[in-house]
């Protein structure tokens, strides 16, 4: 295993918001687990930053597991330290010098099996009055030290700093450039863009002291060091050819499908550059039906080294799938054959609804009864327009009441809940097991509580009581007639600290209402778990958890402030398109009239030309005297005398129409096309 050793003489941080750019890391690098830690003085230890959550070490750590869950990040930095501090064991400080900190310097840096050294000292030495030739002495002993270990060294550069002497500023420049010179390529800049004019702290990176960084400065010094590429550095390479299947990945995942999804496995070479051809094999197991599906095998020829090659089959997972997904090579060449198979990949998606629609036919003036199917447990909502507009109805049947004209409408099926669904999870950490615990739900918008999750002490089957009440908790901790009972449910915990899910009758709270909770076990010798710290209050836009207090088993002694570990489940709002939706169909209300080309044919009548350009004959035993034109939306646009066995047309635009006449009290209608 890879270890990486980040000595920073000085912690710096990222901060939210702050946009890092990527740094393409090699496939072994991917695959090798590494371990970083790091050394150094207060910036490195995280003075400065707001929330220690943005220091630059931690984010570097954050950063490193997104590329490799088993990588690691070990802070050894405290603050006040000197470059004396985190010599080697065996060195023998000057006198006036402070002695190696066993704990905290290279030598417990390389036992801890670093894999590289990143050294961030900004400014104790030269505050101290350390020379530039001294602190270099201490550098070049740390890097040649760990060398000889086979641990990589990055060396961070001196910062900016207020209220320095001009010979101690002298002396920080000094070291900045002495660094950069001797360590070339594995040098880190922590001077720029930071420093002013006069090499103090610039006010936007000055977390106020100046002498530590804030939030947005540690955000650049974290970029600086992910831009060393330190993985890529540090790397595994095997001296044999061994091929390696990586995890499946979905390329666009869609929780609703899509009919062409892409689902990708990646098959790394670890060592030397392959010669010979490898055989993929990619299948599918549907649980629908519990059939396997084999996907053509794949050639891969002449891999090279740390080189990866990634592969996609396509899957239909538009009306929802249920499949596990696995790789392996059909004919493996390598001696190492453990990694010769992927881990399974289960791929579920919702699906889109099915949906069809059927018109309806009616005389002009009568109702028109609109239809679309879908499946039973999804949802119809009838729109007025094929995107956009406005909703008409919900359910299976839409009615267009007096329907004087064609009218086309959309339905669209909806899959889920029409609302949004959250939660607001509070912390895992617990330290007391207690039966009883008391907190607030305050709304900051109108919402509906679903549930809770709590943290369970005692294994085994339990039941779990509640209670709420309208109002805060505060003043009724011991007095129960001022709460209602919510119910009860069941947990069974295999293991002391699992969450275990507590479902209730739906609660609606209003904005600004809130809603005191109290939950407790029937058993008065169990207990669930939370956390005896100061009160913290938890929220997002629509809740917040305010907490709270231990209470003894049914409304007895209160302990206040305690903070409840769990979470809340809870939905608002509208949301017309659910979880997934289908898309949108036309369906029509259509005007059916009174008679059609077949009556005219009992008539013996002709009327010609059709299509036209104008002039319309008759031609027949009987002729109607008198005829109307409509549009096709069932409008009147002339009515028009026959004379002479024809009509004239002409002064209207090209398109269809309708002609209709009345013959012994009878209607006849001929569908005409103007040219």
């Amino acid at each position: 295993m890879k270890n990486v050793i980040v000595i920073l003489f000085s912690i710096i941080l990222f901060s939210a918001g702050v946009t890092q750019a990527q740094v393409v890391i090699n496939p072994c690098a991917k695959a090798t687990d590494i371990h970083v830690v790091v050394i150094g003085s207060s910036t490195a230890a995280g003075t400065g930053p707001s929330n220690s959550s943005n220091a630059w070490v931690n984010r570097y750590r954050d950063y490193l597991q997104s590329i490799n869950p088993n990588n690691m990040v070990t802070n050894l930095a405290v603050g006040g330290t000197r470059t004396y501090h985190i010599m080697p064991d065996w060195f023998v400080s000057p006198a006036n010098r402070p002695s190696p900190n066993p704990a905290k310097n290279v030598t417990q840096a390389i036992s801890l099996g670093a894999d590289a050294i990143i050294v961030n000292m900004p400014s104790n030495d030269g505050a101290s009055g350390y020379s530039t030739n001294e602190q270099m002495f201490n550098f070049h002993t740390i890097a040649n030290v760990a060398d000889s270990a086979g641990v990589a060294v990055w060396i961070c550069t001196t910062q900016p700093r207020n209220g320095l002497s001009a010979g101690q500023m002298n002396v920080q420049t000094e070291v900045r450039d002495s660094i950069i010179a001797a360590f070339g390529p594995r040098a880190i800049d922590f001077w720029n863009p930071f420093a002013s004019v006069g090499n103090t702290i610039l006010t936007q990176w000055d977390s106020g002291d100046g002498v530590h960084m804030n939030d947005t400065a540690h955000a650049v010094l974290n970029q600086k060091v992910i831009d060393e590429g330190i993985p890529n550095e540090v790397r595994d390479t095997l001296t044999y050819v061994d091929h390696a299947l990586g995890d499946f990945f979905v390329a666009t995942p869609n929780q609703c499908g899509d009919s062409n999804m892409k689902v990708g496995v990646v098959l790394i070479n670890l060592g030397i550059a392959s010669t010979t051809t490898e055989t993929l094999q990619i299948q599918s197991f549907d649980y629908a039906n519990s059939t396997i599906n084999n996907f053509p095998l794949v050639a891969i020829t002449n891999l090279g080294s740390c080189v990866a090659d990634t592969n996609y089959v396509t899957v239909n997972s538009y009306h929802g799938i249920d499949q596990r997904f696995d790789a392996f090579l059909a004919n493996s060449n390598d001696s190492d054959i453990l990694n010769d198979t992927s881990a399974s990949f289960e791929l579920l998606t919702l699906g889109h609804p099915n949906l069809a629609g059927l018109n309806d036919t009616v005389l002009s003036g009568a109702n028109a009864l609109l239809t679309a199917t879908t499946g039973v447990n999804d949802t119809i909502v009838w729109y007025d327009a094929i995107s956009g507009g406005n909703i008409l109805g919900y359910g299976n049947n839409y009615t267009i009441n007096n329907l004087t004209a064609d009218q086309t409408v959309y339905p669209e099926a909806v899959r889920g809940p029409l609302h949004f669904a959250e939660s607001l999870f509070t912390t895992a950490n617990t330290t007391t097991d207690w039966n009883g615990m008391m907190f607030d739900i305050v709304a900051q918008n109108d919402i509906i509580i679903d549930s809770l999750r709590i943290k369970v002490s005692t294994t085994g089957p339990e039941t779990v009581v509640a209670y709420n009440r309208m109002g805060s908790l505060v003043g009724n901790e011991m007095n129960a007639a001022a709460w209602t009972s919510w119910g009860t449910d069941v947990v069974n915990a295999a293991q002391a600290g699992e969450f275990h899910t507590i479902d209730f009758s739906d609660v609606t709270l209003l904005a600004n209402d809130t809603l005191g909770v109290y939950v407790h076990m029937q058993n008065g010798a169990s207990d669930l778990s939370y956390l005896n710290s100061a009160a913290v209050t938890y929220a997002n836009s629509e809740i917040a958890v305010v907490n709270g207090t231990g209470v003894t088993h049914t409304f007895g002694t209160t302990y206040s402030p305690r903070n409840w570990s769990g979470e809340v489940f809870y939905h608002y709002g509208f949301n017309p398109q659910g979880d997934c939706n289908s898309r949108r169909i036309p369906v029509s209300g259509i005007i059916k009239y009174p008679s059609s080309t077949s009556d005219i044919a009992l008539l013996d009548l002709k009327i010609v030309p059709n299509p036209t350009a104008g002039l319309l004959r008759f031609i027949g035993a009987e002729i109607p005297t008198k005829v109307q034109v409509s549009n096709m939306q069932g409008q009147v646009i002339t009515s028009l005398v026959v004379e002479n066995n024809q009509i004239e047309l002409e002064n209207l635009s090209t398109g269809l129409y309708m002609l209709s006449f009345k013959m012994e009290g009878v209607n006849y209608t001929r569908k005409i096309m103007l040219r």
